[in-house]
């Protein structure tokens, strides 16, 4: 039964951080689309997002080792 608990230790501990990382993302993305209807381009948006999360949560943001984004560019 030991093993039923960590398990679901781990799994709790995990869903727990979903619900603090998602609403950081949507944040993030919400500034993305503020920039984008202040008429910057896709990718001052991006960065004008990343300065922003950065001054306010200190965090910097570390770009993927190929140095393009992952996620779509919508």
């Amino acid at each position: 039964m030991a093993d039923g608990d960590a398990a679901r230790a781990i799994r709790l501990g995990l869903l727990l951080l979903t619900e603090l990382v998602t609403p950081m993302h949507e944040w993030l993305d919400g500034q993305r689309m503020y920039f984008r209807a202040q008429g910057y381009t896709e990718p001052e948006a991006r960065a004008m997002a990343a300065a922003t999360y950065v001054a306010v949560f200190g965090n910097p943001i570390h770009a993927p080792p190929n140095g393009r984004p992952q996620a779509d560019e919508s």
